[in-house]
């Protein structure tokens, strides 16, 4: 079933460790796309000079879902500053392709250990 999958990352959020892991990746993949509803002129031109793409609006609209392809992508990284927005987006994504290799930032210890026994 793999062999439908893209060779493109979608990055959730663009703050923290999220924006360090957009240039790191960047440097190696094919084509991130980087969804985020509130990037600065300043980040914009970040993401310009990365060779990333920017598509602004939520990771839990299915519009934006389908608008990045993520049932199609090699990867989907949920990193907002938001420990349950970042379930809620790799929930739907989940929901929409069973082939997309899933990391999600998780920063509560708490919320981490709650899930671990559902997420290993």
């Amino acid at each position: 079933m793999t062999e439908n999958v893209g060779q493109h990352i979608v990055v959730f959020g663009f703050k923290g460790v999220a924006r360090r892991i957009v240039k790191q990746l960047a440097k190696v993949a094919d084509r991130v796309v980087v969804v985020d509803p509130e990037i600065g002129p300043s980040e914009r031109e970040t993401l310009l000079r990365y060779g990333v793409d920017y598509v602004a609006g939520y990771g839990q609209s299915l519009d934006v879902l389908q608008q990045v392809d993520v049932a199609h992508a090699a990867a989907a990284i949920c990193a907002t500053n938001d420990d349950l927005r970042n379930i809620e987006i790799a929930l739907l994504v989940r929901e929409l392709s069973a082939e997309v290799r899933l990391v999600v930032q998780m920063t509560n210890g708490n919320v981490g250990h709650a899930l671990q026994g559902v997420t290993q």
